[in-house]
């Protein structure tokens, strides 16, 4: 997906892989030459590591949970893992050119120096990297609204982890009033049939996409992205009661990501799958 139509970002490279470490006498060694910055979370197991850069040997632990950043510097870095129970880690590869446009549409001017962390503790970095990951066997990333509001996310914590900055608006609580909220629902509800960046919302505010973001979870009491599921979701529970249409056809119409997403959400939402609500409509 990397640079594709279908890609997280299409105009960047942004991709995603696994890497396990296997129970061995024999070390697990992981050579990359880093053009990108790398993000990592541990989703099972533990490691000790040797990280090997610029001819210095740093050692650091790892465990489920733990996550870590290596930034871009064009230089071989080696990973050389041990395990007595195994250790599965998702890596996400983020260009820099990236990282400081997003940086700079948050308010933030990225050094192009940071700092890498090898493994610690941070929810927050952690839980975005889980939202990113939906197929760890093949390394993809999701995509979507929620993908590009996790990303942005992303970007700004790792920023402030690695630099100590944050942007001016990151304090704000407030709300947006009545008449913005109108305009944003109605935008939304114009647009339900396929994706809207982000960033084309934010500009209604004339807000930075992560700000909007915050600010419309403050406002609404929920996620943009679940503000605009349920919206969707309401959207089928007319088509399911209207007439026929096939629920495969449903979903693409209302640019879910796949059936099964659908049907899931479908259900979380009502109780009811797709089909089992289109029965009880029948039978009314």
């Amino acid at each position: 997906m990397d640079g594709s139509r279908m890609s997280l970002f299409p105009s960047q490279s942004w991709f995603g892989f696994t890497h396990t470490a296997v129970p061995s006498p024999v070390p697990t060694e992981l050579h990359l030459r880093q053009v990108n910055h790398l993000a990592v979370l541990i989703m099972s197991g533990a490691c000790s590591n040797r990280w090997i850069h610029s001819g210095q040997e740093t050692r650091c632990n790892a465990a489920s949970g733990m996550v870590g950043f290596f930034s871009a510097d064009n230089e071989e870095q080696a990973m050389v893992s041990r395990t007595d129970t195994g250790a599965n880690a998702f890596i996400l590869a983020i260009p820099p050119a990236h990282l400081q446009s997003i940086g700079a549409s948050e308010g933030l001017t990225p050094s192009s120096e940071l700092q890498a962390r090898p493994f610690f503790h941070d929810a927050i970095i952690r839980d975005l990297l889980a939202r990113l990951v939906t197929n760890t066997s093949g390394g993809s990333i999701t995509r979507g609204l929620d993908a590009e509001i996790a990303a942005k996310s992303l970007v700004l914590r790792l920023v402030q982890i690695t630099q100590g900055v944050t942007p001016e608006w990151y304090a704000d609580s407030g709300v947006f009033d009545s008449r913005t909220m109108g305009q944003i629902t109605d935008s939304i509800d114009a647009h339900l049939h396929h994706y809207v960046p982000l960033a084309d919302l934010a500009l209604l505010c004339k807000m930075s996409p992560s700000h909007f973001a915050k600010k419309f979870r403050c406002s609404a009491g929920l996620s943009l992205q679940r503000f605009v599921n349920r919206k969707r979701l309401r959207a089928a529970m007319k088509m399911l009661e209207a007439g026929s249409t096939p629920l495969s056809q449903i979903a693409l119409d209302l640019d879910f990501s796949s059936q099964s997403h659908f049907t899931r959400l479908f259900s979380d939402l009502t109780g009811f799958t797709p089909a089992s609500y289109r029965r009880q409509i029948g039978n009314k």
